[in-house]
């Protein structure tokens, strides 16, 4: 049997607190009130959909808002991330070690992440410098990150590296197109969740390397290569 399944971004974390919008009770900077970005910073705005934020946030209260040092942090930068995918699917019943399985072949025909940005300072530099300032740059760093086009690659390559699903049946259970869709749906998140995590390990890592900005990147810094 061939069915279609598209599948729409339904699925999306955001760095820090399973979903919910951390800088909520700031205020949102109007990038037309700023000089214009450099090319470069307004490539990564664009293509990673970042919206700025200052002020302070209900979140400042809570211990996630500390650096290493017990301060309160200056600046964060929360991500947000979703999947689309179209694929067409074939699927058969059959018998392994006595037990009913089914293995459904999925064929993907559009795969693509979705990215959103929101970066959070808590005090605004002087729209003259704020291009320039160290917080914002080091921000921009962890936009790098998840912007980067690896991320992606990673993630597509993994899904069509595995192009039959294997899932055992209890004996009630009918295969239907609804029970392929969500095979493939648990598949696909699966697969998400590893790059959630891998984004995640990174950001981290910035963070820890640079105590959040206050210091440079180490020049042998194994994050160099994603924020060349």
């Amino acid at each position: 049997m061939l069915v279609a399944v598209t599948l729409a971004s339904t699925t999306a974390l955001l760095r820090g607190d399973d979903g919910k919008q951390l800088h909520v009770g700031a205020e949102q900077i109007d990038l037309a009130e700023l000089p214009d970005p450099p090319a470069e910073l307004g490539k990564l705005i664009e293509e990673g959909d970042v919206s700025f934020f200052v002020g302070e946030r209900a979140a400042d209260a809570q211990s996630r808002s500390l650096n290493r040092g017990g301060t309160k942090l200056s600046a964060e930068t929360h991500y947000q991330l979703g999947f689309d995918y179209r694929c067409r699917s074939r699927w058969r019943i059959a018998k392994s070690n006595g037990k009913r399985v089914v293995s459904i072949t999925v064929s993907y025909q559009q795969i693509k992440l979705n990215r959103s940005h929101d970066i959070w300072l808590r005090s605004r530099p002087k729209s003259s410098g704020f291009w320039t300032s160290r917080l914002v740059l080091h921000e921009f760093d962890h936009v790098r990150l998840s912007s980067d086009p690896t991320i992606e690659k990673h993630f597509v390559d993994s899904l069509r590296k595995d192009k039959t699903i294997t899932e055992e049946l209890a004996a009630n259970v009918r295969v239907s197109d609804t029970f392929v869709r969500a095979a493939i749906d648990r598949h696909a998140k699966k697969i998400f969740d590893a790059t959630i995590e891998l984004i995640d390990i990174r950001y981290k890592e910035l963070d820890r390397q640079t105590d959040h900005g206050l210091q440079p990147l180490p020049e042998d810094s194994s994050l160099s290569r994603w924020l060349r």
